[in-house]
């Protein structure tokens, strides 16, 4: 039975081998919005940064320059990875 916890429901934990092939089109389609919303939450943190850069706010890159970036963009790798999709610059293949 999955858990829930501050009304979001977990399902339980499963491998990535468990989710291939994707046959079930409820996983693929939330495995297309969390790309989706990972693709965005990248390009804002690019926004940020230039707009960090613009007016010289270097406190503010420190943070942005840490880990939290790359950690995105390896989300988004590891299920562009699952989808058997490529990062193409201007969209997708």
């Amino acid at each position: 039975m999955p858990r829930t916890r501050r009304g979001i429901r977990y399902a339980p934990a499963v491998s990535d081998d468990d989710l291939l092939p994707l046959d079930d089109p409820e996983v693929y389609r939330a495995l297309g919005d969390m790309l989706i919303a990972i693709t965005e939450a990248e390009k804002l943190l690019g926004r940020v940064h230039t707009l960090a850069v613009g007016i010289g706010a270097y406190g503010m890159l420190e943070h942005l320059d840490s880990e939290l970036f790359w950690k995105v963009r390896a989300a988004g790798d590891h299920l562009r990875d699952i989808l058997d999709v490529e990062r193409v610059h201007g969209g997708y293949t």
